[in-house]
This record gives structure tokens, sequence and C-alpha cells, in this order.
């Protein structure tokens, strides 16, 4: 896409989980972002081998891959893709005890600001 929006890679397997964030992420940021979801990190990282992203925004608890590692993955595949980890579970550092720490780790929330401050951050916006 060269339309000079910004791609989010959005990882989220529960539909109303993701359908709030988009809507969120779509009133926010408008036409400036393009949305990619899959409910699966597996899929997700086949498409980020090959495809350009400008962020990746995923569960931690996942499918076959977790969401822990789908970060060290994409970090292997782009070391300077930002990555936020949106999750139910309160930060451990043990989750992160070995490769790569998130560029941001935020709680699930009503209030979606921590998650659109985060993304307005790394997307420059």
């Amino acid at each position: 896409m060269s339309d000079g929006k910004k791609i989010i890679v959005c990882v989220e397997r529960e539909h109303g989980t993701y359908k709030t964030c988009s809507r969120e992420l779509e009133n926010k940021f408008g036409d400036k972002i393009s949305l990619v979801h899959f409910e699966t990190a597996k899929e997700a990282l086949a498409y980020l081998t090959t495809n350009r992203s400008d962020l990746v925004i995923s569960s931690l608890l996942q499918s076959q891959i977790d969401g822990i590692d789908l970060l060290n993955s994409s970090k292997e595949i782009n070391p300077g893709l930002p990555f936020i980890i949106y999750t139910n579970l309160e930060y451990k550092e043990e989750f992160f005890a070995w490769g790569f720490k998130p560029d941001a780790y935020v709680v699930r929330s009503p209030d979606l600001s921590g998650l659109l401050e985060a993304v307005a951050k790394f997307l420059n916006m």
C-alpha cells in the first residue's frame, strides 16, 4: 500500500475486543491508518514476513503461537517494528525474561486511552 496510511497489524481472536479496538482506532486516527486483522499469531507472522507494517498490536494469549513468541519472531524479522501487547493480564517481568520486551504493554480496560496514546506515540501522530 502506498497510499500513505500507517499499517497496523492487530492480532486478536476475540471478535468483540477487535471490533471495539478497531472502532476506537478508526475514530481517533481515521483515514491515516489501515487495520489488518488476524485471529491467530501464526497468520500474522506469515503476513509480517512478506508485508510492510508500521505497528503490531497483539493479545498475549493466542492459540498455537502466543503473543510472546509472536513478539520475538516479529522483532527478529524487523527489530524496529513497534509492538504493543494488549492484554487482560497484569505485566510480569518473567513474561519477557528471554527474548524481547514489547515497546508497550497495555492492560485492557473499558477506557482505551492507554492503547490510543501508545499507538499515537509509535506512529508519530
